[in-house]
């Protein structure tokens, strides 16, 4: 199976949120009430197999990090 290299983004950004959800010690279903979808939908981000664009500011606003950070996992040191 060949991955591309929007699936391999899509995945790296999903193992970033799991990560960051694990360190707050937060549930699937945590994060999904605050973004407002469903456990699959979380679990299909954490994946790599679905990013949305509101998805990914809700989540950059709710682990503390800039879009920037949470896409290429970089500082944003514009804004320090």
């Amino acid at each position: 199976m060949t991955i591309n290299k929007n699936e391999a983004f899509r995945h790296e950004v999903g193992c970033k949120l799991r990560e960051m959800r694990k360190a707050k010690r937060m549930t699937q279903r945590q994060i999904a009430d605050v973004i407002g979808c469903s456990v699959q939908n979380v679990s299909s981000i954490e994946r790599g197999r679905y990013t949305g664009t509101r998805n990914l500011l809700v989540l950059a606003s709710l682990f503390g990090v800039t879009v920037d950070e949470l896409l290429r996992g970089e500082p944003d040191h514009a804004s320090v």
